[in-house]
């Protein structure tokens, strides 16, 4: 088997056993792990990234979105991965160049940092809300 074709392998695993997890664990349940928050109070830009993904695969859409927006997006992209690295093992495909590619296009990965920024704002605004 070549490397990349493990890489994709493991990544592949990763990302179902990440989803699994947050589909059979209630994290949404449990106290907060965040280092950032017990430390200092703030919550970090994660913090209720896995409760949202919990929440939303127990079918609880809206309040998954509105714990952690960015997490349900990640959750999306996560799956949406799987899907792709199980094609481009069994389509051949050769890897993504994405060095190359965020090197001649910067605009998403500003605006994908923006977004992420104003979900940070959002999650310390509404912190209040949980209990963490």
């Amino acid at each position: 088997m070549q490397p990349k074709n493990t890489h994709r392998i493991i990544w592949m695993t990763l990302l179902a056993v990440l989803i699994l997890a947050a589909a059979l664990i209630p994290f949404h349940q449990m106290k907060s792990t965040c280092p950032m928050y017990n430390l200092t109070g703030v919550p970090c830009p994660f913090c209720k990234m896995t409760s949202a993904w919990s929440l939303f695969l127990r079918g609880n859409v809206m309040t998954g979105l509105a714990v952690n927006p960015l997490g349900v997006a990640f959750l999306l992209a996560a799956i949406g991965g799987i899907f792709y690295l199980a094609l481009a093992l069994i389509m051949r495909y050769e890897g993504f160049p994405i060095t190359a590619w965020t090197k001649k296009h910067r605009w998403p990965v500003r605006i994908f940092f923006l977004l992420w920024l104003i979900n940070w704002i959002y999650v310390i605004v509404q912190f209040n809300r949980w209990s963490l």
